[in-house]
């Protein structure tokens, strides 16, 4: 899949900087093709990566996206943020896939999740947890604890699922169920799902979020995030988080952290050890600048949240200049943030950020 030229030499390392550049999308492909020649693309694009940022990292991670110029953006916002951590407790949804599909022993009735998943699209063989018996596709019954309609005779719950997750600023009404009667099943404590909650889809290129004002339940590739009691006592709205995550700012953080931006990746994937150092903008609630921003944002959220206003529309990007303000962001990072937004391959996240004038 690559290949990988090591130039060393024994001694101490020098701690000066390499180019690099991450080739994604239609780019990639005429690069592949031979139409445009890496040369040209080299001259274009690359950018100068300090050697020392890798020397340093605990993993020595090479962040081939990440420039010198974005490490400066990206010192900006850490300095002026709280951690997603600190601000949120954490939490993910019912250890099961969104289908909620189950396999039930014909030894003992026992109903347990499928085995791990296989090339293909199978799923391997695994233990019964109940009496050990060896368990496969073709031997066993299978039982969804989801459900599409809600019966009449089972205790129920709403249910949303990272497909459903899927705009910005956007509303979700649960239109499915997960039966909570089946008795082989632990499920997690319904105050985990209690509202309101904040819900983060785990794959896609960027960040995909919702606040959730159900008690809706989920699975275990939707996060739930939910506003330290310290933070709402200081003053924290959920909306304010949640334009956070949703902000073109927190999207450029994110792709340049991992270098994730193509959706054609089936890789392309945030998890809790990823999302737990993203930067919220720290507010001094005493200060009277930073708290009418803070309730600016949201204030205009809820009005995207309500339809009263869109995204994309003058409040989504008056959210975005206050946010970048509080992160210590001025006009030329702003500007750049953006235009490294638009080097990625076109995706729904950029459609739902941009407009083609933009």
């Amino acid at each position: 899949m690559a290949t990988i030229i090591v130039q060393a030499r024994k001694g101490q390392a020098l701690q000066s900087d390499y180019f690099g550049l991450l080739l994604m999308g239609d780019l990639r492909r005429a690069a592949l093709a031979g139409s445009v020649p890496l040369t040209q693309i080299d001259a274009t694009l690359a950018s100068p990566i300090p050697q020392a940022r890798s020397n340093d990292g605990n993993n020595f991670e090479i962040e081939v996206f990440r420039s010198a110029d974005d490490d400066a953006v990206m010192s900006h916002m850490c300095a002026n943020s709280l951690t997603l951590a600190e601000m949120c407790d954490r939490a993910r949804g019912e250890e099961m896939a969104k289908s909620g599909l189950l396999w039930v022993c014909p030894g003992c009735n026992t109903a347990t999740v499928p085995g791990a998943k296989a090339k293909g699209g199978d799923y391997k063989p695994k233990s019964c947890p109940g009496c050990e018996l060896k368990l496969t596709a073709g031997n066993v019954g299978v039982r969804n604890l989801v459900v599409s309609a809600k019966p009449e005779d089972r205790p129920t719950a709403l249910f949303i699922d990272g497909d459903d997750i899927n705009h910005r600023y956007q509303v979700v009404t649960p239109t499915r169920f997960l039966l909570l009667d089946e008795p082989h099943w632990t499920y997690k404590p319904a105050e985990l799902y209690a509202s309101p909650k904040l819900l983060i889809r785990q794959a896609g290129v960027g960040v995909w979020a919702i606040l959730d004002e159900t008690d809706a339940r989920c699975p275990q590739s939707v996060y739930l995030y939910r506003l330290k009691k310290q933070r709402t006592d200081e003053g924290y709205d959920p909306r304010y988080v949640l334009a956070c995550l949703l902000s073109r700012t927190m999207a450029y953080y994110s792709v340049k952290r991992f270098g994730e931006g193509d959706p054609a990746k089936a890789h392309v994937k945030l998890t809790h050890a990823r999302l737990e150092d993203f930067p919220i903008p720290r507010v001094d609630f005493a200060d009277a600048v930073q708290r009418k921003q803070h309730d600016s944002i949201a204030q205009n959220v809820e009005l995207m949240l309500k339809g009263t206003a869109s995204a994309k529309g003058a409040e989504d990007y008056a959210v975005e200049v206050a946010l970048r303000s509080l992160w210590g962001l001025g006009p030329e990072e702003g500007l750049r943030v953006n235009e490294q937004l638009k080097l990625l391959p076109p995706s729904q996240l950029l459609a739902e950020m941009f407009d083609n004038s933009d």
